[in-house]
């Protein structure tokens, strides 16, 4: 019996999902403005908001303005994955949904953004559930994540009277 407690023990922990996280390639992107630190923070959290991006965390003192992670993928991006991989795993669905996060310096002189994304991996199959995630990184600026990011730069300068082109470090 106790045998049988040990291999079920075993067993359980190889089912049990897991979650990695590694955080490289901080993207910057950074602009100057004429206005002061809290006008350009309230306009930073008016956009996000206005976005349906949750702010975390605000430091007014040192200007820090932090998102959660913003799921920016579908199921209907996942569905042609889901069915040949599960036709393929025997059974099993795969599902692959992308984030956004992003955290904001804020200074008397202008602010810079720093955008993060990554990919989460889950399985699912008749015995257990698994997810794992892949490496955070800055997104490309082309990747949908990167044009999420720049949709709401624009709407900040704008908002902040600022003018020029982006540029992405």
């Amino acid at each position: 019996m106790k045998k049988i407690l040990k291999m079920f023990g075993i067993l359980s922990i190889l089912f049990v999902g897991c979650t990695t996280t590694e955080y490289l390639n901080k993207g910057n992107v950074s602009f100057t403005t004429e206005t002061d630190k809290k006008n350009a923070m309230d306009a930073i959290v008016y956009v996000l908001s206005e976005h349906g991006i949750t702010v975390s965390m605000i430091n007014e003192s040192f200007g820090l303005i932090q998102t959660d992670w913003k799921q920016t993928s579908d199921m209907e991006k996942n569905l042609g994955t889901t069915i040949l991989l599960g036709a393929l795993a025997g059974g099993s669905n795969t599902y692959f949904y992308e984030y956004l996060k992003m955290d904001f310096r804020v200074t008397d002189t202008g602010y810079t953004v720093s955008p993060l994304y990554k990919q989460e991996q889950q399985k699912r199959n008749a015995f257990a559930n698994s997810s794992a995630t892949a490496v955070n990184k800055a997104p490309v600026k082309t990747s949908e994540e990167g044009q999420i990011v720049l949709k709401i730069v624009e709407e900040i300068n704008s908002m902040l009277n600022i003018n020029g082109e982006i540029i992405w470090e």
